[in-house]
């Protein structure tokens, strides 16, 4: 809804200003919140928000516009695998069987939900190349944002850290949001409904789900955190059921049980280690 009447990029940049402005009233508001940056640490911060911000959001919503939203669903929960490896080889996390197997139920469990239980569901075809190979970037993006993260937050909290990157991440979207502002001519007239749903994206979807977010990834190796984004398309279905009356099929009872048994090794692998991470 709210694209429908604002441009993509206009509205991903609009959404983390609005999310970066809130986030520094409150820095504004609890100064004993704030933490001291070290000089050699600025490059990090920036480099987290502009995997996990800005070219995250900008590779997704020009993917997404050249291949099929099935596709893109199964491409971009490919995400949790480059978490994991890129965990392994970067922050020295173990590569345990319980990873492998977390990471493997999860992905399956995605497929089998959108998918519906037949591949022939999903629209392969070199009409959507372009738009797939966006997608698996987005989705690498991601996984170099999330583990980028996890090393800031090794040493700052996860508020601090989460202003920080935020800011970041808004600023390396202005560009995009420039050129698309540019070949349209001006941004387009928009009522209060699509300005208020990207405000509720602003202040829930960046704002709360990331502080919850960055508070987990503390406390937890990346590798382990990485299998909850396999919830978000189970979540969407039961929403669809919920509010929308879809029918619950086998196929997302099935694919649920695997991303439920994936999130239950995550969490017996965290209790093994017994230490924060």
């Amino acid at each position: 809804m709210v694209v429908a009447d604002l441009p993509p990029f206009t509205a991903a940049t609009a959404r983390f200003l609005l999310a970066a402005a809130v986030l520094w009233l409150f820095w504004l508001l609890w100064p004993n919140q704030r933490q001291q940056v070290a000089r050699g640490d600025w490059k990090w911060l920036a480099l987290a928000g502009f995997f996990q911000t800005s070219l995250y959001f900008a590779l997704q919503y020009a993917g997404v516009a050249s291949t099929s939203a099935s596709n893109a669903t199964v491409i971009v929960n490919t995400r949790p695998i480059f978490a994991v490896l890129l965990a392994a080889l970067f922050l020295r996390e173990r590569l345990t069987w319980q990873k492998v197997l977390a990471i493997i139920l999860g992905f399956l469990g995605v497929l089998v939900i959108t998918s519906q239980g037949s591949l022939n569901n999903l629209r392969w075809s070199t009409a959507h190349t372009f738009g797939d190979l966006l997608i698996l970037l987005n989705a690498l993006s991601g996984a170099i944002g999330l583990v980028l993260t996890k090393r800031v937050l090794r040493k700052y909290r996860p508020f601090p850290a989460l202003v920080y990157t935020i800011s970041f991440g808004a600023l390396g979207l202005l560009p995009f949001a420039g050129l698309e502002i540019y070949r349209q001519g001006g941004i387009p007239m928009a009522g209060w409904l699509p300005w208020t749903l990207l405000l509720y994206q602003a202040l829930f979807c960046s704002l709360v789900a990331h502080i919850l977010w960055n508070n987990v990834l503390a406390r937890l190796e990346a590798s382990q955190t990485a299998v909850f984004i396999y919830l978000s398309p189970v979540i969407g279905v039961l929403l669809s059921w919920l509010l929308l009356d879809e029918k619950i099929s086998m196929t997302l009872v099935l694919g649920g049980a695997f991303v439920i048994a994936a999130a239950y090794l995550s969490t017996r692998v965290s209790a093994q280690t017994g230490r924060t991470h």
